[in-house]
């Protein structure tokens, strides 16, 4: 999964998301040119308000690089597991728990 050539110009990549209630689940994949600098809630991968759906959901076993924001975010979402991920050459927190009640 990849921006195009010229995200590198922008700063603005891909971005993939779960919201509100959703499931996803991702193993073994390749994050490349993904996140939008400056621009919130656009992040390689996002579990956004998912709530007690994130027991349905994973990031497995992924690596992300060259991300222009974070690589792992998980917002007021529960019991998503995220195992095995690696990033690398990373703007800002490569793992990030955003409210800190999840």
């Amino acid at each position: 999964i990849q921006g195009d050539e010229t995200s590198e110009e922008y700063s603005w990549g891909g971005h993939t998301m779960v919201a509100f209630g959703g499931v996803y689940r991702i193993e073994n994949a390749e994050f490349f040119r993904m996140g939008q600098q400056g621009e919130l809630s656009r992040y390689p991968i996002h579990f956004h308000v998912s709530q007690h759906y994130g027991k349905h959901c994973y990031a497995k076993y992924n690596s992300i690089h060259h991300s222009f924001q974070r690589a792992v975010a998980i917002h007021s979402t529960d019991y998503t597991l995220t195992k095995g991920n690696v990033g690398f050459d990373i703007v800002g927190h490569m793992f990030f728990v955003e409210t800190g009640m999840e």
